[in-house]
């Protein structure tokens, strides 16, 4: 059995099909709770996993046929309709009250208005229709950091106080962050949410700032401008942007469905560094799309962005294309390692051990509201084994990328859709931020579906015997 990523099998209509049921479950998910526990999230998780599962294993498969455009269309179009009314049925973030609502609602009404011709490609005013949807996206976000601009989060917080000490020549992961929550820091069980030890008085957490260099490069560019979260929603933004001029048969569906989804203005209020590690891959599988030399340096600066997106390094196989020779392998690898080397070497001879302590993740406790099955599961007490079940179940997830994956941007999106996913979903702490990264990646392989090959092999015309 030829393993997939060695041959030249791009995604197609199948990737589709579960791409899209993956977004919208995902979407879903994220409503119920705003990314936290709850039965029925979890049961849109579940849809959302399986679609996944089942989009890797047949995204090398023949196109189903004309059925699954129009399936896709049918259910991509109706999601988002539902989605665009949702909304309106919740507050776009927390902490919003005497916040004047109606700038908020005039925009929301553009925004869904342009939403019809831009999904419809109409001819009249097309280039019109979408920079005006994305003008009033991006005039939503402008009113959500003007009407909350000093969220009530660590993230936020530690951001700025990183960023304010570098900028007075300080060491951003050698200072101490500020514990803003005081005794609601601590569990029941006695531990701190951070797993970290604690000041004397309580006010501060023995620890720098907890994310990789890229990500605090990143939130820089948006604290030059007064607040780290002009750069989430320039990567929100711009990795749609990038996504919608993928060339893609559903590059459009694929946008509009990640910009409508109901939660991704909470995304952005709160500062969640995810936005970054998003905007990043979208910019590595447009480019890879695009068969682009830029691809393997995106995907390095990808890989830096954050922990755990050290997972995705193997699949950096997929975005090479065949045939391989060792020239070409070594050069994508080469390039990558040095875009993640140039984010992140300086920080590492600055202080190497404040580096590493401070994006040490090992002690983090366990957070039994988690949008996870394990937290589930945790009802009765944490299971033993919840340090290692979402490690031991990336195996598995690993060898089905291995087998039966399709290589180019879909394929590639879609096993880090596959991946992340799985992880998540299985890991002691995971909430709204980290399942709108793969709800983002979903919506990148959707987005990025050529969808152009035949349903089944044509075959060659054979001519008549010529006459003696």
């Amino acid at each position: 059995m030829k393993l997939a990523i060695l041959q030249k099998r791009e995604a197609g209509g199948w990737t589709a099909v579960f791409a899209v049921i993956a977004v919208i479950a995902l979407g879903q998910s994220l409503q119920v709770a705003s990314g936290e526990l709850h039965p029925t999230a979890l049961v849109f998780l579940g849809i959302a996993v399986v679609a996944l599962i089942l989009g890797v294993a047949t995204s090398g498969l023949p196109d189903p046929g004309p059925w699954a455009v129009r399936g896709v269309l049918t259910i991509g179009g109706t999601a988002i309709c539902v989605q665009l009314y949702q909304l309106t049925t919740e507050p776009p973030g927390w902490y919003l009250q005497g916040v004047p609502i109606g700038d908020y609602l005039a925009l929301l009404t553009v925004f869904a208005a342009l939403t019809a011709p831009v999904v419809l490609q109409l001819p009249s005013f097309k280039r019109v229709c979408i920079v005006g949807w994305f003008a009033a996206f991006a005039g939503l976000g402008v009113w959500l950091i003007g009407g909350t601009p000093a969220p009530e989060n660590d993230i936020y917080s530690w951001t700025h106080h990183a960023l304010n000490a570098l900028s007075h020549g300080e060491n951003p992961y050698a200072v101490w962050m500020p514990n803003i929550f005081g005794e609601g820091v601590t569990f029941p069980t006695g531990e701190n949410m951070y797993g970290r030890s604690m000041s004397a008085d309580n006010k501060w957490v023995q620890t720098g700032y907890p994310y990789p260099p890229m990500s605090l490069m990143l939130s820089g560019t948006g604290y030059l401008f007064g607040d780290m979260r002009w750069a989430n929603l320039a990567c929100i933004l711009g990795g749609a942007v990038a996504l919608f001029g993928s060339r893609g048969r559903f590059a459009v569906l694929g946008v509009v469905l990640l910009l409508t989804t109901p939660r991704i203005f909470l995304m952005l209020q709160q500062a969640w560094t995810d936005a970054y590690c998003f905007g990043l891959l979208a910019l590595t599988i447009t480019l890879s799309a695009r068969s682009s030399r830029l691809t393997p340096w995106a995907f390095g600066f990808a890989i830096a962005s954050k922990q755990y997106m050290v997972f995705l390094v193997p699949l950096g196989l997929l975005l090479i294309p065949t045939p391989w020779d060792r020239k070409k392998v070594l050069l994508f690898i080469g390039q990558a390692l040095l875009a993640g080397t140039l984010a992140t070497l300086p920080w590492l001879l600055w202080n190497p051990q404040a580096l590493l302590g401070s994006i040490s993740a090992q002690n983090l406790p366990f957070r039994h509201t988690s949008l996870s099955f394990l937290a589930a599961i945790a009802v009765n007490g944490v299971p033993s084994y919840a340090n290692t079940l979402p490690f031991m179940l990336l195996i598995p997830a690993y060898v089905l990328v291995l087998l039966c994956s399709a290589r180019g941007a879909a394929g590639f999106a879609l096993s880090t859709a596959l991946i992340l996913g799985v992880f998540f979903s299985f890991a002691k702490s995971a909430y709204c931020n980290q399942h709108f990264l793969v709800l983002g990646c979903a919506a990148a392989a959707l987005a990025t579906v050529r969808f152009d090959r035949p349903a089944s092999p044509v075959p060659e015309s054979v001519s008549p015997p010529s006459k003696p």
